[in-house]
């Protein structure tokens, strides 16, 4: 078996996705409750307002619990470096795809915000829509969001997180590729 270097992925975002999807259930009952107990009267004002709040609460929780999975998704199949190439989770067709390093052309780590993100760009990234054009869309419009990079992961903006990065970047490629830190929003450089 060869060698692999493991990318680590935040998790925390998870986590905090959890918490939240916890909190609005309980809010979605309470608000249930509440209104149900308003729509006792005979008026049609209660149960027009528990239908809409219902019906709003619902679309977030379905909003929440599709990140919730998508994040998840992607702390579980976390970017894998070996001597022949990169194992990337592609998003926009859930697939877990091998990237030989001829084929990797630029990966970037770019701090936005409060987070940084690991952005790996290829030479034409429509291959891995085996022809669907519903898929080639799905990864160009992915790209597009991520300046061009196909293949996107939160990671950690600790120096000691970007130097393993780009050591094993160095090091699977003989110095070929080596990881870009990009100046973040506030225009000092995580170098």
């Amino acid at each position: 078996m060869e060698s692999e270097y493991v990318i680590s992925v935040k998790r925390w975002p998870a986590f905090l996705l959890g918490a939240m999807l916890i909190v609005l259930i309980a809010l979605l009952v309470a608000v249930v409750v509440f209104l149900a107990s308003l729509a006792n009267a005979d008026r049609l004002t209660p149960i027009v307002a528990l239908v809409l709040v219902t019906a709003g609460l619902l679309v977030v929780l379905a909003l929440l619990v599709w990140s919730m999975l998508r994040t998840i998704t992607v702390i579980r199949h976390p970017p894998r470096l070996t001597a022949n190439g990169m194992r990337l989770w592609l998003t926009p067709v859930g697939e877990y795809v091998f990237v030989p390093w001829p084929e990797v052309t630029a990966v970037r780590a770019t701090t936005k915000g409060i987070g940084t993100g690991l952005y790996v760009h290829v030479n034409d990234p429509d291959r891995f829509a085996g022809g669907a054009s519903g898929k080639a869309r799905k990864i160009r419009n992915f790209a597009q969001r991520y300046g061009g990079a196909p293949f996107a992961y939160p990671i950690s903006s600790s120096q000691a997180s970007l130097h393993g990065i780009d050591n094993a970047l160095r090091g699977y490629t003989n110095g070929w590729q080596a990881l870009r830190r990009e100046q973040s929003a506030t225009g000092f450089s995580r170098d």
